[in-house]
């Protein structure tokens, strides 16, 4: 037997192959019917970056081409893609300014591949810094993914490779890029169907294997970064170049179709509009059409401004625009500069937020700056408006209402669908506002913006009367965070629990990275070690032992003293009883943390002999701390409860 197909044989019983020789078995494909097989694809999923596919319900709605615009770009990217005589290269990337629609055109033309032709393999991945969704480590496994769902053999390869080295994930992008892509389609050819897998990145990428069946639509801006690494010898002819201008006829006559299109639909569903069947006026309306420019962020604005019942009535609106445009509009005669429709979307972007009342300015300046400044370990909590609520500990009239002339530039959920995100419409407004020569509005930098954030972990763990520590039994959980207050109305104690216990581990992890960097206000951490001692972190040890100011300053307030070990009765604590335990191992300058778990019986024979020996003692405003014991060159830390010392201390502390 020269051959056996692994596709055709793979079922047939094991006495089929006895007493067989001489036979090979080429390119087998293996099926394990095993647990790990049915979770591959859960584990792959979670290395992903989430919400940035095609259909992602993240990005729903996503931006789409207006009916009956873009009409001639998207039929030249679709025959870039379908005929081979149309393109010279395998990458095609689509440039334009900011607010031009990239976005849209790319999600409109991948749908619509997506629509006639099954068959060919499609991923899709649209970056957005704002929402966080620009994690280049997760570039390769995502396209990688959405990939492998549709395509067995590449599946079955990748489940291959990972585990063979389940470290792929962390392995350089370049890595990634040769283990993920170039390896199966370049030279081992997995993929040999006749039609082509199309990759659409909202961003920027290369591609230097002409062979490979491999088509990439990428969109970007022109920035000065992008241009200048593809300016470069070695990649200026590994791609097509299709620019997507501002101003263009095309671009222009678009923008007047969208404007058009959308007043009539105001006309037709708002009942006062009977009155006026001739609205908008014509000489006014080709004034908002000429100050869009082609430019579809200051179309898509103006629309969700003039339509905004909580800004006032369409008609009103409408003159209000016209009025702003006249404003930004060179005298008569004069020729309109090329920036001209972004002056345009810069000034309608100033009136709109003029309209925020000197009430609600702060509040409206403090959520700003926490949905855009750039904070990664707080991007969950601008996931969901509840926990932006409870963060920044607003009340949600108080978040309401510093929002509520936002509505053109924000998609605001309604109370009820607190679970969703409030989301900025077009980045176009996050630049603007981040340029304060632009907005005249300024939020603060990215570390005026971490320090704020360390201040709110400090008012969460302020709250808790002490932290709490592993243990198994969850009412012990529920009382230890019952003092965290909370901002939004919930249902029910699970859903108040749930949401005490998310804000107290963002509030811990904030913390933790504040000790870590070695950045934190002294005082204020110092004020939180008093009142929560028990967040005895390893972080937090090391940066008390490498402060000594801070060490100072805890001896002076008797916050740090040193007791005789028989004071202590360490031999009667008993590991298995309490989560007064929790075992920690310093050594200089490496740090390591041991396990939750039992306390060394060595270490307690240990401490039995010190007798009279001082053991340095946090103890903190709950009488609840921890005790350094030294062993050798190593420092061991155990939690403890000093309540039943109460009167013992208060000699001591009158000692020291």
């Amino acid at each position: 037997m020269d051959l056996v197909n692994a596709h055709t044989s793979q079922h047939l019983p094991a006495m089929a192959f006895q007493h067989a020789h001489d036979f090979i078995i080429q390119n087998p494909i293996i099926v394990n019917s095993s647990e790990e097989q049915d979770t591959f694809m859960e584990k792959f999923a979670e290395a992903t970056m989430q919400g940035a596919e095609l259909d992602s319900s993240e990005r729903d709605p996503p931006p789409r081409c207006h009916p009956g615009t873009r009409i001639e770009l998207i039929e030249r990217l679709r025959l870039w893609i379908s005929d081979p005589q149309h393109r010279t290269k395998n990458v095609l990337w689509v440039v334009g300014p900011a607010g031009v629609g990239k976005s849209a055109i790319i999600q409109t033309v991948a749908e619509l591949e997506l629509e006639s032709n099954t068959s060919r393999v499609l991923a899709a991945l649209f970056f957005s810094a704002l929402n966080r969704r620009n994690n280049p480590s997760k570039v390769v496994a995502t396209l990688s993914y959405q990939i492998a769902l549709k395509h067995p053999s590449y599946r079955q390869y990748l489940r291959s490779k990972l585990k063979t080295d389940p470290k792929l994930w962390h392995k350089s992008i370049i890595t990634q890029f040769a283990e993920f892509i170039v390896h199966p389609f370049v030279k081992r050819r997995l993929y040999q169907d006749s039609g082509r897998i199309l990759i659409f990145i909202d961003g920027l990428d290369d591609q230097r294997f002409p062979d490979a069946p491999l088509l990439w639509i990428i969109a970007s801006r022109p920035e000065a970064h992008i241009t200048e690494h593809l300016a470069r010898k070695r990649l200026k002819d590994s791609f097509e170049k299709v620019d997507v201008v501002v101003n263009s006829i095309e671009a222009c006559r678009d923008t007047e179709h969208y404007l058009r299109a959308e007043f009539e639909k105001m006309r037709k569903s708002n009942v006062v509009m009977l009155f006026y069947p001739r609205w908008p006026p014509e000489d006014s309306f080709l004034k908002i059409a000429a100050a869009a420019s082609g430019l579809f962020a200051y179309a898509t604005t103006a629309v969700r401004f003039i339509g905004d019942s909580r800004a006032g009535d369409p008609i009103s609106n409408f003159q209000l625009i016209v009025a702003l445009v006249d404003q930004v509009c060179p005298p008569n005669g004069a020729r309109p500069s090329s920036d001209q429709p972004m002056r345009q979307l810069d000034k309608l972007y100033l009136h709109i937020l003029s309209r925020v009342s000197d009430t609600d300015l702060p509040c409206t300046r403090e959520v700003l700056a926490a949905m855009i400044l750039d904070i990664p370990m707080l991007a969950h909590v601008r996931h969901i408006t509840s926990a932006l609520c409870e963060w920044l500990c607003l009340a949600p009239n108080r978040l309401y209402s510093a929002l509520r002339q936002l509505h053109a530039v924000l998609d605001i959920p309604p109370p009820s669908y607190a679970c969703s995100s409030i989301k900025v419409y077009h980045k176009s407004f996050s630049d603007f506002l981040l340029d304060s020569r632009r907005s005249g509005l300024f939020l603060g930098t990215v570390e005026d913006e971490k320090h704020r954030n360390f201040l709110r972990a400090l008012r969460v763990l302020k709250e808790v009367p002490y932290c709490h520590l592993p243990h198994s039994n969850s009412q012990y959980k529920r009382c230890q965070l019952g003092n965290i207050r909370l901002s939004w109305v919930y249902d029910g104690l699970e859903d108040e629990f749930s949401a005490r216990n998310s804000l107290h581990l963002t509030a811990s992890a904030f913390f933790r990275s504040f000790l870590d960097s070695k950045t934190s206000p002294e005082p204020d951490v110092i004020s939180v070690l008093e009142v929560t001692p028990v967040i005895v972190w390893w972080e937090s040890i090391r940066w008390l032992y490498d402060n000594e100011a801070a060490m100072q300053h805890l001896r002076r307030d008797r916050v740090l003293l040193d007791l005789p070990a028989r004071l202590l009765e360490i031999e009667n604590i008993d590991p298995c009883e309490d989560s007064r335990i929790w075992v920690m191992e310093t050594h200089r300058p490496v740090y390591s943390v041991m396990l939750y778990g039992s306390l060394h019986w060595n270490l307690v024979d240990q401490v039995k002999n010190y007798s009279d020996r001082l053991l340095t003692c946090f103890i903190g405003n709950h009488l609840r701390g921890w005790v350094e014991i030294p062993v050798g060159s190593a420092k061991n830390f155990i939690t403890y409860d000093f309540a039943h010392l109460r009167d013992q201390l208060k000699v001591y502390r009158a000692m020291a």
